[in-house]
């Protein structure tokens, strides 16, 4: 992740440490996110976690007559995932999707959850923890066993390399 800088920056410490925590770091840490759930393994993208998820298909068929929910849907991937012979540990959705989950109501209009004011209200369904992020698409989702099948081997920190070389040779490293 870069950004081109004046030589008028670096004479200003406070605004170059500014621009990196803010632009740069919060940068970084998107493009990361995203290859890591949805790299496409193709030229220099990772292999990501979604592309290589195993399709969701129901594993049973319910006993309980009536409309499937959203919610119904994610206990079904997480009962997929036990079937599979791994614990789910986990899901991610997008923020929209968990919000639309967060005002699901009951027949008399009250949250079936906790509701807007708790402020113990942690991000879970089913017992798992629910990691939101713009990253997952809105619709879709991965439930998962990640303390088990996802780790990551991170070579280094963020560094800030510093060039004044042409064009963009710096950036492709010529």
């Amino acid at each position: 992740h870069w950004i081109p800088a004046s030589k008028q920056i670096f004479d200003d410490a406070p605004q170059l440490m500014s621009l990196v925590d803010s632009e740069l770091s919060y940068g970084l840490a998107d493009v990361a996110e995203q290859q890591l759930l949805s790299g496409s393994c193709v030229g220099e993208d990772l292999n990501g976690i979604h592309p290589q998820a195993t399709e969701f298909v129901a594993p049973f068929v319910p006993t309980a007559a009536g409309m499937l929910t959203q919610i119904d849907i994610l206990l079904f991937a997480f009962a997929h995932v036990d079937a599979a012979m791994i614990d789910a540990d986990g899901l991610v959705l997008n923020p929209l999707d968990w919000f639309d989950i967060l005002m699901t109501k009951d027949d008399e209009n009250n949250y079936i959850g906790s509701g807007p004011f708790d402020a113990q209200a942690i991000a879970r369904l089913w017992r798992m923890p629910v990691a939101t992020t713009t990253a997952m698409t809105q619709g879709n989702f991965l439930a998962g066993a990640f303390k088990r099948g996802a780790q990551i081997f991170d070579r280094q920190d963020a560094t800030i390399e510093v060039s004044t070389e042409h064009s963009d040779f710096f950036i492709k490293n010529k």
